[in-house]
């Protein structure tokens, strides 16, 4: 029998992180490795992001434990609204994020994972002073948060699609695509020029990548569209596709993760802002939210829909929230939600299993020997 499909909040103990936004969660085995965000912990009197790091173990009767890391080596500098990915077994990439309201990253990090912890930074791309959101010299994105940044294992690459941000002083949305070739220790940065139309230019919006290898993105903002639809990047091809797939309703800053199951996967989204404004209007921030949608990853996405997660009771609910975290825990099968706004800085954490939802983690496709009428 499956677990009941319904929200349970975690008690925290140990290190517990300050409330904040804007972090990563990335799982490793079963660690999860929290990194940076803006906290409510105030520095020189003013709110800003940090450059902590956070080891997350997931352990029975509704706990949780928490301790804060001390890595060596070459540490970044505090940020927000960065991207994070595994990028092998034991190694956790770092690209871009704020350091201030108006100053933006396109740096990379690498933390190194096992019995301690370990910051680098590729032997070309040496920074560690405060951005000046000046272009790259070797070929980067410009300055940027608010992105994406997909990890595919079969090229060792990582994609990094959209965000805000932008050279000097200026913000923009972005729609460009570059890739960072993680072999060999290589980590040479290329723009790809895709075939097609490409997605309207945006940030806060979610990727993750399809067993088909191909990177599906959803949702997010620009300074004068907000967007409820989808697109399919196909990496063998470079090329956008989009899909005859919209929310019900314009999101972004909402988290997405997508989940093994049979006979195929789950992507499923939580959270965000939604809304609509119309243009000439008075701009507002939308209504947060803390619904879960779903969809089957079936025929490249063509003749699916979203379907909501409706709890089996209402008993726990996590609150409306933005800029949360969101990762999937396949051996107990449960989501985990941590941290994010809600008119106030997160540092609360929530599963909610979903068995009834995914199935079983096999399937039986014969029986030997052949028993029975």
């Amino acid at each position: 029998m499956p677990q009941p499909l319904q929200w349970l909040k975690l008690k925290s103990t140990g290190t517990v992180p300050a409330p904040r936004l804007g972090h990563t969660l990335v799982k490793f085995d079963k660690t999860y490795i929290l990194f940076g965000g803006l906290d409510n912990e105030k520095k020189n009197g003013k709110v800003a992001p940090n450059n902590e790091v956070y080891t997350l173990k997931l352990m029975q009767k509704e706990q949780c434990n928490w301790k804060l890391e001390s890595p060596g080596g070459e540490m970044p500098l505090p940020r927000s609204n960065h991207t994070a990915c595994s990028i092998g077994d034991n190694e956790m990439l770092v690209f871009g994020g704020l350091y201030s309201s108006n100053q933006r990253f396109n740096d990379t990090y690498i933390l190194k994972i096992g019995k301690s912890y370990q910051w680098r930074q590729p032997p070309n791309q040496k920074s560690g002073q405060e951005p000046k959101n000046t272009e790259s010299k070797i070929g980067a994105p410009e300055p940027r948060a608010n992105h994406t940044a997909t990890f595919v294992p079969g090229k060792k690459s990582v994609y990094v699609f959209g965000g805000h941000g932008g050279v000097g002083y200026s913000r923009k949305a972005f729609n460009d695509v570059y890739v960072l070739d993680c072999a060999n220790e290589s980590f040479e940065w290329t723009k790809v020029d895709p075939s097609g139309n490409s997605p309207e230019a945006r940030g806060g919006h979610s990727a993750c990548l399809l067993p088909s290898n191909k990177i599906f993105i959803n949702g997010g903002w620009n300074s004068i569209s907000q967007f409820a639809n989808s697109w399919l990047f196909d990496i063998e091809k470079k090329e956008w596709s989009e899909l005859d797939l919209n929310m019900e309703i314009p999101r972004w800053n909402h988290v997405v993760t997508i989940v093994p199951a049979l006979p195929k996967s789950k992507i499923f989204i939580f959270g965000g802002s939604t809304g609509y404004f119309e243009e000439g209007s008075a701009r507002n921030f939308g209504e947060m939210s803390r619904q879960v949608l779903y969809m089957d990853v079936l025929d490249e996405l063509k003749s699916v829909a979203y379907k909501k997660v409706v709890p089996d009771n209402d008993n726990v609910l996590p609150s409306t929230r933005e800029n949360s975290s969101f990762v999937y825990d396949q051996d107990e099968q449960r989501l985990v939600l941590f941290g994010g706004w809600s008119n106030n800085y997160l540092n609360d954490i929530y599963q909610i299993n979903i068995g009834s939802i995914t199935g079983p983690d096999y399937a039986i496709y014969q029986v030997n020997p052949a028993l029975g009428p």
